[in-house]
């Protein structure tokens, strides 16, 4: 791996940006699909042309014999890039839940539009961490990365990873720029990808992230033992987990079932207070940080949630929570997908959002976990069978979930291996400004093509093909692969109005995200407060030790760097 200090690396930025300059004037809208606009392709006579009606709008489209290739775009800008050759891209600047086919529509298409070839990273999510570890250790690094978890991006820039993001480069993603400003017209998000005094990352904003998780529950197992209500306060929320353990709420004559798992805890240490920790399947863990009084403080050693910790001890004694739950309700595959939940073996999930239980196909509507729901349990109906609810109320009336954060997502970067070719950086720049100010690239990124992966109903919402969003094609193609993790709200709620309607209506309580700074104590001790954090939160659960050890937990982490780190980013901020 080649080192460039700062000084050699903005001269490479630098002299991109030129380059970057002289070609924006060839610029063409992207046009795919001949939606709204048709447009002209040339092909030698060996290849096989064939012409695809939609309704009173035309395409062509061009498979070559053998590879499945679209040109999608006119010749000027590719013969003006073409003398360089296509540059290759390592690319892991997407939420990799499933390989994506490199003879993709999608794919093919990105590279004819920017004379680029893929190299797209396949990293299983559920092995985010130890696969990127393995494959930076090995001298293996790709151009564009998510940084997962964002707390690391300290930690790749100390180690020569990333490669600072310059106001020259912002200046090349002005939709970008403009999207966060009035967003976050603070500034803030910046502030969380600055190391140093300098910019390492792009915050994603997320507009589903604004929005808590929901609890999901079988509303034919409430029924099923007397209960005519979704549960609204903890005693209620009780009540039920205790019926659906020892009254057989399926109805199949075998003690096989639970009341709760893992994705719930949260909800449950919210009806106490700020949830001191969200995942409790096995990783490393976090410790949540949060303001109080206008300062920070960690939520995970108020005194709190030693209350709720005894209560999920006393639960776990008592044999309503499935006793698997360390190892996860995710058995693979999709994340959101609880297959504990999926497979009845408890009543109630949580952690994921509303729109992955949305139901329905019409208007746009459709909910990817429900969908594997339906798969185990055909003929099964939201509403009917299954039924969104809230938080349950604590004691003192408190209540809430975890919300990911409208810009609590993880960040994206430039590696130093893409400042060694200057034409990498501006590449992917432009790519990810074309994304977000043109609907037509924004919506082929995200739904494919009109007529085959999709329709779009008179008043603009998309309306996905049924089949094919059920079918292996639609996890291969490569849906939001080269968005580069970053989203235009104006153009996904006018491409989703009942999506929005569906998320609005059924909006849990939750509690806030706080945007904390990459400083110096948060890398070096947010990654073990978050282990010990978790470790003692399971040992009570599991009752390995007594309730009261969670005073001892308190003096650890404050000792072991918890107040620093809450000192450090007191000052950071000026409180």
């Amino acid at each position: 791996m080649r080192e460039y200090s700062c000084a050699r690396m903005r001269g490479i930025i630098r002299a991109s940006r030129n380059k970057f300059e002289e070609n924006r004037g060839a610029r063409r809208s992207f046009k795919p699909g001949g939606h709204p606009n048709t447009f002209k392709e040339e092909f030698s006579k060996e290849e096989q042309v064939s012409q695809i009606n939609m309704g009173k709008k035309a395409f062509l489209c061009i498979f070559v014999i053998f590879g499945t290739s679209l040109s999608l775009f006119a010749n000027g800008e590719k013969e003006q890039e073409a003398a360089d050759g296509p540059l290759v891209i390592d690319w892991l600047g997407y939420n990799s839940y499933n390989p994506v086919d490199p003879d993709s529509i999608i794919v093919k298409a990105m590279e004819e539009k920017y004379n680029v070839r893929f190299n797209i990273w396949f990293v299983d999510d559920k092995e985010w961490e130890r696969s990127v570890a393995v494959r930076l250790a090995a001298g293996d690094m790709p151009d564009y990365m998510k940084v997962k978890p964002g707390g690391k991006l300290r930690r790749f820039v100390e180690q020569g990873i990333l490669t600072p993001i310059t106001d020259e480069m912002l200046g090349m993603i002005p939709a970008y720029t403009k999207i966060m400003n009035e967003v976050d017209p603070q500034g803030e998000w910046k502030v969380f990808v600055t190391v140093d005094d300098q910019l390492y990352g792009l915050r994603q904003y997320n507009i589903n992230g604004s929005y808590p998780t929901v609890l999901v529950w079988r509303k034919d197992w409430l029924e099923n033992v007397g209960i005519s209500q979704v549960p609204q306060t903890i005693e209620e929320f009780e009540e039920a987990m205790y019926k659906f353990t020892f009254e057989d709420p399926d109805g199949n004559g075998v003690d096989d079932t639970y009341g709760l798992s893992a994705t719930v805890f949260h909800t449950v240490l919210g009806a106490f207070g700020h949830p001191g920790t969200i995942d409790f399947a096995v990783g490393d863990g976090s410790a949540v940080l949060f303001r109080e009084g206008g300062k920070f403080a960690y939520a995970s050693i108020r005194p709190e949630m030693k209350e709720a910790l005894a209560l999920l001890n006393k639960w776990y004694e008592d044999g309503i929570i499935d006793p698997e739950f360390i190892t996860g309700e995710n058995k693979g595959g999709y994340w959101a997908v609880s297959h504990s939940f999926v497979n009845g073996k408890i009543g109630v999930t949580g952690k994921a959002m509303a729109y992955h239980w949305q139901p329905g196909y019409a208007h746009g509507a459709y909910g990817r976990v429900l969908r594997e729901m339906v798969k185990v349990n055909p003929g099964l109906e939201y509403g009917k069978q299954i039924i969104i609810g809230k938080s349950p109320v604590g004691p003192d009336g408190k209540s809430g979930a975890s919300t990911w954060g409208a810009l609590a997502g993880h960040p994206f970067s430039f590696t130093v291996k893409a400042a060694e070719d200057p034409r990498t950086i501006p590449t992917i720049l432009r790519m990810l400004n074309d994304n977000l100010s043109d609907i037509e690239q924004y919506r082929f990124n995200a739904y494919g093509m009109e007529g085959e992966h999709y329709s779009i109903d008179a008043d603009g919402t998309v309306v996905p093909d049924k089949e094919f969003a059920e079918s292996q094609a639609a996890k291969d193609i490569g849906f939001k692969t080269f968005g580069g993790g970053m989203q235009n709200p104006e153009f996904d709620k006018q491409f989703k109005p009942v999506f929005y309607q569906f998320m609005d209506e059924t909006r849990n309580t939750g509690y806030p995200v706080y945007t904390v700074a990459q400083t110096d104590e948060l890398s070096r001790f947010g990654g073990d407060l978050g282990k010990l954090t978790l470790q003692t939160y399971i040992k009570i659960i599991l009752g390995e030790i007594p309730v009261s050890d969670f005073d001892t937990y308190v003096e650890t982490f404050r000792r072991q760097g918890g107040d620093d780190v809450v000192a450090s980013l007191d000052a950071f901020f000026g409180f």
